[in-house]
């Protein structure tokens, strides 16, 4: 059971529901995301920790080391712009609850919100199976003059990096 906080970042609990509604098995890989698409989105998503920590352009990744390394190496080669981030184990104990089996936040300690949503997630990911987490929070929506090939508004960012791990998974 998880205790989901008030006021407190919901996407994680979503995608929590979702990766174990799959049931990933070995052999299976699981890549999940959170994204803000402006206005309530963003209010509701609470993703805005990654834009914290790395800005507009850049894709916060965290997950089981294999995978993070492929998925690196994959947007690497199709030009999109990724850094990984650690899951450290220090960030277990805030994801204690006094009423369930895990708790979605920590209400008035914000400090590293993207990495404990991380935390939070490996939880359901299953023993032994590759995870990655995508944070696209910033990149997802590009609110000032165009760059590269982009112009403003929604992104696509992390599509080609999906299309080309597919790819490569499936040669595999």
């Amino acid at each position: 059971m998880t205790d989901v906080l008030p006021n407190a970042p919901h996407a994680p609990v979503l995608l929590a529901e979702v990766i174990e509604a799959l049931a990933p098995a070995p052999g299976d890989v699981v890549i999940d995301a959170t994204f803000g698409a402006g206005g309530y989105t963003r209010a509701i998503l609470k993703t805005g920790a990654q834009v914290v920590a790395l800005g507009d352009r850049t894709t916060g990744l965290m997950g089981s080391d294999d995978l993070v390394s492929k998925v690196r190496a994959v947007a690497e080669g199709v030009a999109e712009p990724i850094w990984p981030m650690p899951l450290p184990e220090e960030l277990e104990a805030r994801l204690s609850s006094d009423v369930a089996d895990i708790v979605n936040a920590t209400v008035g300690n914000p400090a590293g919100g993207m990495l404990l949503a991380g935390k939070f997630l490996e939880r359901f990911a299953g023993e032994g199976v590759p995870w990655a987490h995508l944070d696209i929070a910033g990149p997802s929506e590009n609110k000032g003059g165009g760059y590269a090939w982009l112009g403003k508004g929604a992104t696509g960012v992390m599509v080609r990096t999906l299309i080309a791990l597919a790819e490569d998974l499936q040669s595999e």
